[in-house]
């Protein structure tokens, strides 16, 4: 669209993990990263979306990405759980 999302970002905007991994498994961009910066997995963890953020983790999403703000998904994390799992994460990258 004009932001620069690709269909992963609408598939995980709806919650749709069926159909992320659907597109995960036919190489849709799992970094691409919209005219903010942001990622799936950035967009995935500011909105709580557990299994989406891990998914897109077990795909090789990129972590190190940053919003034009600085802001990475571990920066974004609204939930304790996605916080301790992104923390781990990084830890061992």
């Amino acid at each position: 669209n004009d932001d620069e999302n690709n269909a992963l970002w609408f598939a995980c905007v709806r919650n749709k993990l069926l159909i992320v991994r659907e597109l995960i498994s036919h190489g849709c961009n799992i970094n691409n990263q919209n005219v903010n910066g942001a990622t799936c997995l950035i967009y995935a963890a500011s909105t709580g979306k557990f299994d989406i953020v891990r998914d897109l983790i077990r795909a090789g999403a990129n972590i190190r990405k940053q919003t034009l703000d600085g802001f990475n998904a571990l920066d974004s994390a609204t939930t304790l759980s996605i916080l301790k799992f992104l923390k781990s994460v990084y830890a061992n990258a």
